[in-house]
């Protein structure tokens, strides 16, 4: 079975669709991510629930824990801080816990 990793999505839903045909086409049959499935674009929960949906693991990257609020946003730079309160602002409750609860 073919593995593909992925990481950095960063709420972006249109290169996600596009990676996950890449590898449709290919014939993976395993996806992981290693994290930042959230932040800077404008489909925090339509990501979420594709990567919950097509990844066996998923890690836990810093724009993840930042927006579930288990880590500190005190070492972005002003862009990425207001990204995370924009995507907080929009986030449902279950979306914020599946952030929070990915392996670190």
């Amino acid at each position: 079975m073919r593995t593909a990793v992925f990481s950095d999505v960063h709420s972006n839903l249109e290169a996600l669709q596009a990676v996950r045909q890449a590898g449709h086409d290919l014939g993976v049959g395993r996806w992981v991510c290693l994290g930042d499935v959230v932040g800077y674009a404008a489909d925090p929960e339509a990501c979420i629930a594709l990567v919950s949906d097509m990844a066996a693991v998923i890690l836990q990257g810093n724009h993840d824990a930042t927006v579930a609020g288990v880590q500190s946003d005190e070492y972005f730079n002003s862009y990425a801080r207001r990204s995370v309160e924009w995507t907080r602002q929009r986030l449902a409750a279950e979306n914020r816990q599946i952030c929070a609860a990915c392996a670190r």
